[in-house]
């Protein structure tokens, strides 16, 4: 993780940055609503402030991860998640394929 947002995530602490990173996790959720109801629409607002708000998660994530000092634990599980859904969808094109759907 970036040194700089280290120094950031030491001066609050977790107590502080779980609370953000709950505030920044509803704004996305919020301005992903809006720029759905935007048909995805690139050249927007609302597609700009999805963009803003992401980046601020992107920011908040990483140091509570880093304050609950599991970020080779996040890492390894992310890893199996991803491996398991390229599975999935490798069993899916299998599927469509034999004509199973």
């Amino acid at each position: 993780m970036e040194e700089k947002l280290k120094i950031i995530a030491d001066h609050y602490g977790y107590k502080e940055q779980q609370w953000k990173l709950v505030e920044e996790m509803a704004e996305v959720a919020k301005e992903i609503n809006k720029f759905r109801k935007k048909n995805y629409n690139k050249n927007t607002n609302a597609y700009k402030k999805l963009v803003s708000e992401l980046a601020d998660l992107s920011v908040v994530l990483p140091q509570v991860i880093y304050l609950l000092e599991c970020e080779d634990k996040v890492a390894r599980i992310r890893r199996e998640k991803a491996h398991r859904q390229l599975k999935r969808m490798e069993n899916e094109h299998v599927r469509k394929e034999k004509g199973c759907d």
